[in-house]
């Protein structure tokens, strides 16, 4: 109920952060460099609410997919483009060893590039900025894999093997979330066919490896 009602209020904040964003954009001001960062705590406020409303639809079983054949290059591009807007510091190594033109899956647009936008993020938040982040695409015969590798502080043990449950925080610095990223991403891999499997070794870092069904 609470996030319901922080969406309307949320929703005019953020629209008159994009007149002032407009208006100011071209400006070297103090003023302009402000209101970037309005944009990028506009937005994380924005996703952290959603994430609340997707976890109860998820108990609810009413988290609602629309159900399509979809090219994953183009989700896999679109996630690395939202996290260089995002950490517009971070580079990330884009590794493509899918060389067959059929690269499609069967699923729902949005959440998967929901799922490898919360992924990219948590590799972005707990690793150095002078890190590369790594993102290999592969395949066998039936599925398409997905690494994504970070070099950053890992994943406590305590953490590691509650990490799917939701609301495990994993505090690093002055990183803070409500834990649910990994818990959203478990079951929209679920719901698809699909599999993750983390390994995490501390403070040198994170692979994270998913796997989606082949179209057929």
């Amino acid at each position: 109920m609470a996030a319901h009602d922080l969406r309307t209020p949320l929703t005019a904040v953020n629209g008159y952060i994009q007149l002032l964003y407009t208006k100011l954009h071209h400006s070297e001001t103090s003023e302009a460099k402000w209101i970037k960062n309005l944009i990028w705590e506009s937005k994380r406020l924005t996703l952290l609410i959603n994430e609340l409303l997707e976890v109860d639809r998820i108990k609810a079983g009413e988290l609602h997919y629309q159900w399509n054949f979809h090219n994953l290059k183009i989700i896999i591009e679109r996630a690395i483009n939202n996290l260089k807007f995002t950490f517009p510091k971070r580079t990330i190594v884009y590794i493509n060893k899918v060389e067959s033109e059929n690269d499609s899956i069967v699923g729902d647009f949005d959440k998967i590039l929901q799922a490898l936008t919360n992924l990219l993020d948590n590799a972005a938040k707990f690793s150095p900025t002078n890190t590369d982040i790594l993102l290999t695409l592969s395949s066998n015969k039936h599925n398409f894999i997905i690494t994504i590798q970070d070099f950053g502080s890992g994943i406590p043990k305590n953490i590691l093997s509650r990490l799917f449950e939701g609301y495990t925080v994993h505090r690093s610095g002055d990183v803070q979330g409500m834990g649910l990223g990994m818990y959203l991403v478990k079951n929209i891999l679920r719901l698809h066919k699909g599999t993750i499997n983390v390994k995490t070794k501390e403070k040198k870092g994170t692979t994270v490896k998913i796997t989606l069904p082949k179209a057929t």
